[in-house]
């Protein structure tokens, strides 16, 4: 939980910086310097999740258990508030801002060593328009952003397409390594409706776009495997494990174009 938590280095700019000892009590002492971008509600300051540990160790991701342990603690009992800023709806977190305290050395280097830790904080309002709102409308944005999100993949998902590998029944009669290529935009099997009966599927994998996709796949195998010109132009001799790999990355690729 607590390694997934880490400093924003686009909200903030802060430091640590070795600084001596303390002449009273004889502490090793470091400072804090820098400048942490927060929200307002009245007197009070916020900030994100992600801020809070520059706000109280700086930008330091390689905390020991114990400093991750401590923020988390401090993060429970802060008052949370809800903001929303350029369109987004998010937590944000109070801050208690403590100018000095004891804490133990988040540098690995240091071995649990005991500081005393000295912040010099500026503390500066996000400058574009923000608000505050309440639980219930930063629970009904989430519930709009979801559903927003749905009906996009809703959407992208109505026009399917597919891409597949079958031995055709000739193939399999003749015992010859002949494969096929194909594409279909219907769903549930339904292309193979079409093929004389005891030939074998191999493959059925998602694609975008599956002209562009088939015609890659065929480009590919006309370099890698002999064609099969006497069964068609989509028909090619060859290992079909190795088949089934080159079409499968092709097809994941296209997903992410």
């Amino acid at each position: 939980m607590f390694d997934s938590i880490i400093s924003c280095e686009q909200c903030n700019n802060i430091r640590m910086f070795a600084h001596g000892y303390d002449s009273i009590k004889k502490k090793p002492m470091s400072k804090l310097n820098g400048t942490l971008k927060i929200y307002k509600d009245g007197m009070k300051m916020f900030a994100p999740l992600c801020c809070l540990f520059a706000a109280y160790f700086g930008n330091v991701n390689t905390m020991s258990y114990s400093c991750k342990r401590e923020i988390y603690s401090r993060v429970k009992n802060a008052q949370v508030k809800y903001v929303l800023h350029n369109n987004k709806s998010f937590e944000i977190y109070e801050i208690k801002d403590k100018q000095s305290e004891i804490i133990v050395d988040p540098r690995p280097s240091r071995k649990g060593e005991q500081i005393k830790l000295i912040r010099n904080l500026f503390f500066k309002e996000h400058d574009s328009s923000y608000s505050i709102i309440k639980k219930s409308e930063y629970i009904n944005l989430k519930a709009q952003q979801l559903s927003h999100c749905d009906s996009a993949n809703l959407k992208q998902n109505i026009t399917s397409d597919y891409v597949y590998l079958i031995q055709p029944v000739r193939s399999v009669y003749e015992k010859t390594n002949v494969f096929k290529i194909g594409r279909t935009n219907q769903e549930n099997f339904s292309r193979f409706n079409n093929y004389e009966k005891g030939f074998k599927v191999l493959l059925h994998i998602k694609c975008k776009d599956c002209v562009a996709v088939e015609a890659q796949i065929i480009k590919h195998f006309k370099s890698k495997f002999r064609q099969a010109n006497e069964y068609g132009a989509e028909y090619f001799y060859g290992d079909w494990k190795v088949m089934l790999k080159d079409i499968v990355s092709i097809a994941i690729a296209s997903l992410h174009c």
